[in-house]
């Protein structure tokens, strides 16, 4: 009875640590694993539907926004970080995993996520304990990285080769502390001309995973 009793009290536990710090149970497949390692300073993950890309893209957010990669060294906290995404409702859709994959109490007490609507603001941003945030931008709103200064950027989904040209020139030119920032882009190739991607692949510009 009394093993019963201590094996219930270790699940209760476990449930408990998955649920206020997932990021510590993630598990990445072989292609996950591949670029989550790459030390490129841009990375493409390229993959079908369904197959586990942006849930890479949000461990890799997260990681190095709490300075606790398993695999890189990166810039110590806090930085800042862009997500980019296509449209609106991608937008929710990553915002949804990426919150549930935060550890929560990382988050600082002025973040506020609101399911079936991501987190609050006009332009939502992510704030952690540590000074890190993470601002997401819809690619056809504008994304308005003028002033920014930025070490790493997220790209979910493709973007327009113009779109493309303002984030490589103003991350790769100007990255946090005179540094140059690196690009993680995590998509499937549809619904947009990527041919320019594709010929920075081919070019040994871009690491393909």
């Amino acid at each position: 009875m009394k093993a019963i009793q201590t094996a219930t009290k270790k699940l209760r536990t476990l449930r408990s640590r998955s649920v206020s710090d997932p990021l510590s149970y993630f598990r990445p497949t072989p292609p996950q694993e591949t670029w989550l390692k790459d030390t490129s300073k841009i990375k493409l993950l390229l993959g079908g539907n369904q197959v586990g890309k942006t849930y890479a893209a949000t461990a890799e957010l997260l990681y190095r926004c709490l300075g606790n990669h398993p695999y890189l060294k990166v810039d110590p906290p806090p930085i800042q970080a862009f997500l980019i995404t296509h449209s609106h409702q991608q937008s929710i859709t990553i915002q949804e995993k990426l919150f549930a994959m935060c550890p929560k109490d990382a988050l600082h007490p002025s973040c506020e996520f609101v399911p079936g609507k991501g987190f609050r603001g006009m332009h939502p941003v992510v704030r952690f304990n540590n000074g890190s945030m993470i601002m997401i931008k819809t690619a056809n709103q504008g994304l308005g990285l003028a002033s920014a200064t930025v070490s790493y950027v997220a790209i979910d989904e493709p973007v327009s080769q113009e779109v493309w040209g303002e984030l490589s020139a103003r991350v790769l030119r100007g990255g946090a502390g005179g540094k140059t920032g690196t690009i993680g882009i995590t998509m499937t190739p549809v619904g947009q001309d990527v041919s320019y991607l594709q010929k920075l692949v081919e070019e040994g510009v871009v690491s393909c995973t």
